[in-house]
């Protein structure tokens, strides 16, 4: 029986400690965050024009072509062998160096093909010329001949051809086989 009594007095104290607080003064505050909430209602004309434009600009570059290009044929039934053209450089622009030039040229039919610079011209190098005379450079004022070989070209083909300087922006063009291949072909 003692024992119980000393459990029910265990049990009061405890209880009663846990209902009282010691400390009445302190305060805790309650945090309240105001949100505040904007509704905006628009109408959107059903016909909605912009004169906005985006354009991608790509640098100017410096090489320019002069006058036609030319596709000629060593054997007109199998095709344009050869391609030649002039090149100067666009005003203002300064001199570049041709050994450094690299030339890319494809068709539909054939996988691009790096040409560089050699004193020989063939299907995987072009040649530079002033004249008569082999040239290195590209100066204010000069008109060089660029030649080079390509596997034969069929009529109506379609010949992607890219002048790649060291520096500055490449000058890419498109330019088609005529219907009937000649020895000599302007190519348009």
């Amino acid at each position: 029986m003692k024992f119980l009594l000393f459990v029910f007095l265990l049990v009061a104290v405890v209880i009663t400690a846990g209902c009282v607080n010691q400390n009445t003064n302190v305060v805790i505050p309650t945090q309240t965050t105001m949100v505040p909430t904007i509704t905006v209602t628009t109408t959107v004309p059903s016909t909605v024009t912009s004169s906005v434009q985006t354009q991608k600009t790509e640098p100017v570059a410096n090489i320019r072509i002069i006058g036609n290009v030319y596709g000629l044929a060593s054997d007109p039934s199998a095709g344009i062998d050869e391609i030649t053209f002039t090149i100067g450089l666009a005003s203002g622009a300064p001199a570049i160096d041709l050994t450094k030039l690299q030339i890319v040229f494809s068709t539909p039919n054939t996988l691009p093909v790096p040409l560089i610079y050699a004193t020989r011209a063939s299907t995987s190098f072009f040649t530079t010329k002033n004249s008569t005379t082999k040239v290195t450079s590209l100066n204010p004022g000069d008109q060089v001949l660029v030649t080079f070989f390509v596997t034969p070209v069929s009529a109506n083909t379609k010949m992607d051809i890219e002048l790649k300087p060291s520096v500055g922006a490449k000058l890419p063009f498109t330019k088609t086989a005529p219907a009937k291949i000649a020895a000599t072909n302007v190519l348009y």
